[in-house]
């Protein structure tokens, strides 16, 4: 069997971090491949140093010692608590290597392999202290060894010339590059090389296989909010969504901070509890790319709240099927409660684009 080692961003504790990766390696089993993933994680993301990380980046918060020590008893907890959960998940579902933290130390731990990915996710983009890591870019993978990008995202729509460069230097040595982005083609032309639009490999993994993993609730009749950018006009507008709906609201989310927060508080759901609430919701409000996502998949009525920055993926998606008017556009318009989705549509277009992605797929991998 040959063997496939990807590198992405799996360790974040995050529901579509986690999913993607689940969904990476279950594809690449697919296509009769043995399917490992470099448990790289650098020190400033082990969500044991995250709170700290987060503080020093605060302007509000890094202010003075009270503000630091407030900031600490509040958020620990969160990134701990819930950093240990996702932890017991990745070691129960991914087939990780050994862990790497420093590229040059735990150079012996890189699994030797016939071909070296980038998976999907942010891993292009900016981490940390607001630069790019090289290794998401296979700087660990031997130069004579195949490389392929699957899925692979920037964050952003656009970067100055100087990071371009920067693209046109790492991105130097791959066989194929594959995006999730339209506007991350545009970057990879921009650097010098070919790239081709892929479904995130959640969506090519599909609806209907995501569907065995669910997991039984008991909540009936809510909307769901799945939020991960603090934004207190959002919180608002669900809760007045929820109430002329005449349903509940329930919130998702990892933080347990945000039990203060409008809505019945579902903290640190497993990845698949956290999906049946998705598949089994009335409607969905959401600022997440993969909560859009498998709203899509399970074909759930969704109101789209784009956040304040990263905002490419969010509009990539709902272009890809036709589905910007799921933009909310004004907090007093409640029209989605009556408008549905065509979900007909757009289960024809994701066809159609998984079709394409598993032949793209395919061609990587041969």
């Amino acid at each position: 069997m040959k063997k496939i080692c990807f590198i992405t961003r799996h360790a974040i504790v995050n529901y579509g971090s986690f999913l993607q990766t689940y969904a990476t390696q279950k594809l690449f089993e697919d296509y009769g491949y043995n399917a490992e993933v470099l448990d790289y994680v650098r020190e400033d993301e082990e969500y044991h140093n995250v709170t700290e990380l987060l503080l020093k980046k605060s302007k509000k918060w890094n202010r003075n010692i009270f503000t630091r020590l407030i900031y600490r008893i509040v958020q620990w907890p969160d990134h701990y608590i819930c950093g240990r959960a996702f932890e017991k998940e990745r070691a129960k579902y991914l087939n990780l290597s050994g862990r790497i933290s420093n590229p040059v130390a735990d150079a012996s731990k890189i699994p030797i392999a016939d071909i070296y990915c980038t998976g999907s996710d942010q891993v292009w983009g900016e981490i940390a202290q607001d630069d790019v890591d090289p290794m998401y870019f296979l700087s660990f993978a031997p130069h004579d060894v195949k490389k392929i990008a699957f899925s692979a995202s920037f964050g952003k729509e656009s970067y100055p010339k100087e990071r371009i460069d920067k693209f046109r230097e790492l991105l130097h040595g791959y066989d194929y590059i594959t995006v999730r982005e339209d506007s991350a083609v545009n970057i990879v032309n921009m650097a010098g090389y070919e790239a081709t639009q892929i479904l995130d490999p959640t969506m090519i993994f599909g609806g209907d296989r995501w569907k065995e993993q669910l997991l039984p609730i008991h909540e009936k009749g809510y909307v769901l909010l799945y939020q991960l950018n603090a934004n207190h006009e959002m919180d608002e507008y669900a809760k007045q969504f929820a109430d002329k709906a005449g349903l509940k609201l329930l919130r998702v989310s990892v933080e347990a901070h945000n039990c203060m927060r409008v809505g019945k508080f579902k903290l640190c759901l497993s990845p698949f509890k956290f999906l049946s609430y998705i598949a089994n919701a009335e409607y969905m409000i959401t600022d997440s790319f993969h909560g859009t996502a498998f709203a899509i998949m399970f074909n759930r009525q969704f109101v789209e709240v784009l956040p304040k920055e990263k905002i490419a993926r969010n509009l990539s998606v709902l272009k890809q099927f036709g589905l910007e008017d799921r933009i909310l556009n004004s907090h007093s318009d409640f029209s989605y409660i009556d408008q549905k989705i065509n979900y007909k549509v757009v289960n024809d277009i994701l066809e159609k684009y998984r079709r394409q992605s598993n032949e793209l797929l395919k061609k990587m991998l041969i």
